[in-house]
């Protein structure tokens, strides 16, 4: 009885791959921006060959978990002369802003974290490095230093 469940298991997720493709794994960090206007947090993400493959590019996705509904809260992704920007445009839902990518290989990303206005706010920073563009493919290894917390 336990191995026919298991077939149909395996068979259910071979079908999820087969309509979805392969399925990225995320990191996330938690952060939070003070309540002045201008405050911003600064993390590096890099992202590194590792056995899985080489990355192609960086993905992330911001979530504003404050209550109330401004100020807004963004994500900027700059390397070399590529940069992105996303803005979670609800508060305190479960839903992320759209996923943003910069593609631009190997190497040191920044990725900028700040808000629209005055107001203590509360994020979820999702990231990923991608063996594809634009945040498809597998997952790649990262690392991530928080080089500025305001």
């Amino acid at each position: 009885m336990t191995i026919r469940y298991a077939v149909r298991a395996a068979r259910l997720v071979s079908l999820g791959l087969l309509f979805f493709g392969p399925v990225a794994l995320a990191h996330t960090q938690n952060g939070s921006l003070s309540s002045s206007a201008s405050a911003t947090d600064l993390y590096q993400i890099t992202c590194s060959a590792d056995a899985s493959g080489t990355p192609r590019s960086l993905a992330v996705r911001i979530l504003d978990a404050s209550p109330g509904a401004l100020p807004l809260v963004s994500v900027q992704v700059h390397r070399n002369q590529s940069l992105q920007n996303a803005t979670d445009t609800i508060a305190a839902d479960a839903t992320p802003s759209a996923q943003i990518a910069v593609n631009e290989g190997v190497g040191a990303y920044d990725v900028l974290v700040d808000k629209s206005g005055g107001g203590l706010k509360y994020y979820t920073l999702t990231y990923h490095c991608a063996s594809e563009l634009d945040g498809g493919g597998f997952e790649i290894e990262s690392t991530v230093l928080f080089r500025q917390d305001q």
